[in-house]
């Protein structure tokens, strides 16, 4: 990008840079995330998507000027020892993944209870969706029901995107059972279905994803949706994994714990000054424009950041020392 700057107009440049993010957000983050994925379980890897969000709150202001609030603050110092905590208690391995294994845990009660729910539960957002932004006069009675709408499309998106992390996940270990470990899982048909679920959940997440982005205006859907991914992706693989049945019940409740916060922090982030509430193309050109005025003006002072940063690694400092004296007392009371 820096050579293009150099030999290019401004436009051009951004073009070109704009390119450059676009294919390294589609392939490099994307073979990243798979490889996270085949080393990591979906409930350890889940909470720490919302570090994407926090680093943003620290590169922003050096890379596009945007300046940074009160809440932004709040919400690292929420979200950042909730990671920690779901580092440490988190599931750490996964069990070894072949067809066998799908079938069982699929046929369990609480997965079969689990995935019909969810079922339910996209088939009702569908019918909220198509009702409210297609006949909304059916809320006459229930106008507060309307405020739910910038909600629909991400809790949607998230809900699949939960499922689709969790199909990925058995993908990759499939194809790791067969090519590392040389048992082969292709010549049975599950692992034809699994891979098949994995695309068509992965391009029908992305459609959601652009349908939330048409609805309201990223500020708002992108914490929305972020938060409840990790929800619903971190849910999903322990229902289907069972692997907490094992944990001591201090270690599940603190794990939920982190999530809670990590959660919560990311949600702050729907709290920034900015009217997001309705899609950009709807609201009027000059309020457009006084909206970017307000949020992108001039550089945030370096103080801040510092100021940042330096709460951030206070917080992660005592959620250590809390995290250690909490394990400490468990091995205790066990032992």
């Amino acid at each position: 990008c820096s050579f293009l700057c150099l030999r290019c107009s401004q436009a051009t440049c951004r073009a070109s840079a704009l390119l450059v993010g676009n294919l390294l957000l589609t392939f490099v983050s994307s073979g990243f995330d798979m490889i996270a994925l085949l080393f990591a379980p979906v409930e350890l890897l889940g909470p720490l998507a919302g570090s994407t969000l926090i680093l943003n709150i620290f590169v922003a202001p050096f890379v596009v000027q945007e300046k940074v609030y009160p809440v932004d603050i709040l919400a690292t110092a929420i979200s950042v020892p909730g990671m920690i905590v779901t580092s440490i208690f988190g599931p750490h391995s996964t069990p070894a993944v072949d067809t066998a294994l799908i079938t069982a845990n699929f046929s369990r009660g609480a997965t079969m209870v689990y995935e019909v729910m969810t079922a339910v539960a996209l088939v009702a957002c569908v019918f909220l969706i198509r009702t409210m932004f297609g006949r909304p006069e059916m809320y006459a009675r229930a106008a507060w029901l309307l405020k739910l709408r910038p909600f629909l499309w991400p809790f949607f998106a998230a809900t699949l995107g939960g499922q689709q992390l969790l199909i990925t996940k058995l993908t990759i270990e499939l194809l790791d059972t067969t090519f590392a470990e040389g048992v082969n899982q292709f010549a049975s048909p599950i692992t034809y279905a699994v891979i098949v679920a994995a695309v068509a959940l992965s391009l029908t997440q992305l459609w959601a994803i652009n349908q939330a982005l048409a609805s309201a205006d990223a500020l708002l859907v992108v914490p929305v949706y972020q938060s409840l991914l990790i929800a619903m992706a971190t849910l999903s693989s322990a229902v289907f994994f069972d692997q907490f049945a094992a944990f001591a019940w201090w270690e599940t409740g603190a794990f939920a714990v982190g999530v809670i916060l990590v959660v919560s922090g990311v949600l702050l982030l729907t709290q920034r000054p900015v009217n997001a509430m309705t899609a950009p193309a709807a609201r009027p050109k000059r309020q457009r424009a006084r909206e970017r005025g307000a949020t992108g003006g001039s550089a945030t002072s370096p103080w801040v950041i510092v100021w940042l940063a330096v709460g951030t690694v206070v917080a992660t400092l005592l959620t250590i020392i809390v995290v250690v004296a909490a394990t400490s007392g468990g091995d205790e009371a066990t032992a």
